[in-house]
Formats: C-alpha cells, sequence, structure tokens
C-alpha cells in the first residue's frame, strides 16, 4: 500500500526551487515564473548544423513557432510569432558561424516541467532544413540527464540483483533465500519511493518535514542515492542475520528453530543499528533544501520498514513457510558451493 503512489512519480532535477523559500535566489525564480511567464532566461537552443537557406530556416522557425507552448522564435534574421514575421531580428552576426545556424524558441511553460519536457519533444519532432539539429537549453538539460539515469535503470537493477544473488548463494548455498533477499529489499525500497512520491510530489506532511516548494516532482539524483544507502544498508542486515541463521542450521536446527534462534540473536541489534542510522538521516528533515529533506525521509523510511516489517516479520514468516526449501540447490550448483562457497571461520 505504502508503494501505491510510486506508480504515479514523475522524476525531475533540482533548480532553486529546492532552496528555502526565503533564499534570494529562490525568490528571484518565483519573480521571474510569476512576473515573466515567456522564460525569457530559459530559450531551447535550437543548433541547425549545416543548415539550409534562410528561406528554409525561417520557414522551419514559423513551424517551432506554431507549437501551442512556444511564444516566438528568433532567427539569425527574423523574429517569429504564430508563424508570421513580426520584426528583424537586430543582432543577425552573433546567429551563425559558417554554416551552423542557431534558432532559439522561448515557451510559455517551465522549462523543468514535464510540460517542458513534452514541449522538448515536440520541438525535436519537427524536421528541420539541415544535416544535424541539436537541442540545448534549460530544459533539454533536465530531460536529458532524468532520460540517462532512466534508460540505464534496469541495467542497474541487473547488476544488483546478478551480485546479489551470486554473493548470498555461495554464502548460503541456497536458490530461494539469495531471492527471496533481493525481492524484500526492493520491497522497502518501493514503499520508500512511494512515500516520496505521496510526501513530496503531492505536497503532504510539511508540519513533519518543514516547509518546501511543492514541483510536482521527485528529484531523480536523490532518489538515486536513497536507493544505494538504503540498498547496501538492507543487504547488510540480510547477511548479518542470515550468518547466524545459517549457521545454526548447518549445526542441525531444522529451518524454524535456526530462524527462531537467528531473530532472537540478531533482532534486537539490527533493530538498535536501523534505529541510530533512521535518527541521523531523519535530522535532514531539518535541512531547507528540498532535496536534503527528501534524502532524510527516504532513507529513513526504507530503513525502518526493513528493521521492522521486512527483517522482523517478512523474512522469518518466509523461511518458515518455504521449510526445506530454504536450503535448496540443483546438484551442480552445491558442487561450485562446496568449492568456492564463502565460509567462516
Amino acid at each position: 500500500m505504502l508503494a501505491a503512489p510510486a506508480l504515479g512519480a514523475v522524476f525531475g532535477q533540482v533548480d532553486e526551487r529546492a532552496l528555502p523559500a526565503d533564499n534570494p535566489v529562490a525568490q528571484a525564480g518565483q519573480v521571474l515564473r510569476e512576473e515573466f511567464p515567456g522564460n525569457e532566461n530559459a530559450p531551447y537552443d535550437i543548433v541547425l548544423i549545416d543548415a539550409g537557406s534562410p528561406d528554409d530556416v525561417r520557414a522551419y522557425a514559423a513551424q517551432v513557432s506554431q507549437l501551442e507552448q512556444v511564444e516566438r522564435v528568433t532567427t539569425p534574421t527574423d523574429i517569429i510569432i504564430d508563424g508570421q514575421v513580426v520584426a528583424p531580428n537586430p543582432q543577425p552576426d552573433t546567429w551563425t558561424t559558417g554554416d551552423d545556424v542557431r534558432v532559439a524558441a522561448v515557451g510559455n511553460v517551465p522549462p523543468i516541467d514535464p510540460a517542458g519536457e513534452q514541449l522538448l519533444a515536440d520541438i525535436r519532432d519537427i524536421p528541420a532544413p539541415a544535416a544535424e539539429v541539436l537541442v540545448g537549453g534549460v530544459a533539454a538539460e533536465w530531460a536529458d540527464a532524468t532520460q540517462s539515469i532512466l534508460d540505464r535503470f534496469w541495467l542497474v537493477i541487473g547488476w544488483l540483483a546478478l551480485t546479489t544473488l551470486v554473493i548470498l548463494f555461495l554464502y548460503t548455498g541456497s536458490i530461494l533465500i539469495p531471492v527471496k533477499a533481493f525481492a524484500l529489499n526492493l520491497l522497502s525500497l518501493s514503499a520508500a519511493l512511494g512515500v516520496l512520491v505521496w510526501v513530496f510530489q503531492d505536497g503532504r506532511l510539511s508540519w513533519l518535514t518543514g516547509e518546501y516548494t511543492v514541483t510536482g516532482t521527485i528529484d531523480m539524483s536523490t532518489l538515486v542515492l536513497v536507493g544505494v544507502i538504503a540498498f547496501a544498508l538492507s543487504m547488510d542486515y540480510e547477511v548479518f542475520m542470515l550468518s547466524r541463521i545459517t549457521e545454526e542450521h548447518a549445526a542441525g536446527k531444522d529451518t524454524t528453530e535456526a530462524v527462531a534462534f537467528g531473530l532472537q540473536r540478531t533482532g534486537r541489534i539490527i533493530t538498535a543499528a536501523a534505529l541510530l542510522i533512521a535518527i541521523v538521516f531523519a535530522a535532514f528533515l531539518t535541512s531547507g533544501a528540498t532535496n536534503i529533506k527528501q534524502l532524510g525521509l527516504g532513507v529513513t523510511v526504507a530503513i525502518l520498514l526493513d528493521a521492522t516489517v521486512v527483517r522482523a516479520l517478512l523474512v522469518p514468516a518466509f523461511m518458515r513457510i518455504a521449510g526445506r526449501a530454504n536450503w535448496w540447490a540443483p546438484p551442480w550448483l552445491r558442487k561450485v558451493h562446496q568449492r568456492v562457497g564463502l565460509q567462516e571461520g
């Protein structure tokens, strides 16, 4: 249930709105957005490599200017609004370099926003009279930085899964236990993301987190940090608990007894360690920067859920239900574990 809001997550990057409301930079940005809605300071810079004739560039710019979210477009020769030339460019010499041409489109939507990202995509979809079209600016930086992280997301998940499965198999000799560990870690991380979306993206619990500006997005860089820190700590607690359970099972106890003994010996230590980590990261909520608040709340929620719900309830329950299946592995993998498995002592 806590993870459900994550389905509506909108990812973005930090801008001046992450600063405290009384910060001069944040105040200046607020004034620019409210009183100068044309986003003059954040145009969509379009570079046409080996561009066509001036007439072709003008026709292309006219198409861009007719997009609903575009206020005007400037070319080396003209200023165009709604497909019509309204004035000449007063500084034509600064807009061309050899055969390359710069065109600037000023939008009427915030560049660091899903609407600004959509406008960027619309501009990039318009055919241009050039060998190559490069679109830059604040919106492009924001969208491309976010997309570069998302493009590698499944590669990262795959790498984490592979390393987790291999290391825990070498330690336990089990197939099921590493899969369970990875799945439950993702469960706590998903819940933490859901809480971040519910609080910061939707604008709730300011009485707990302190005042912040709601941007409608979750900072992608902060989310990566939350995932790395929380996953590492969760896996550390998992290995700590499994070490005791595996030792007792290897000594002859059945799964139920081994799990009970392992939980008894490690539960308090894990809970105490998680509480200390949670207190440290909860202190981040006193920061005036929204991305620091997100980091603090995300790690705190993930660690507390992992140490209480996952480690104290779900792991013992799963292992007790699975019984002997916890320790199953194909014969050829058992031979691998006997030869290269990780053993204490």
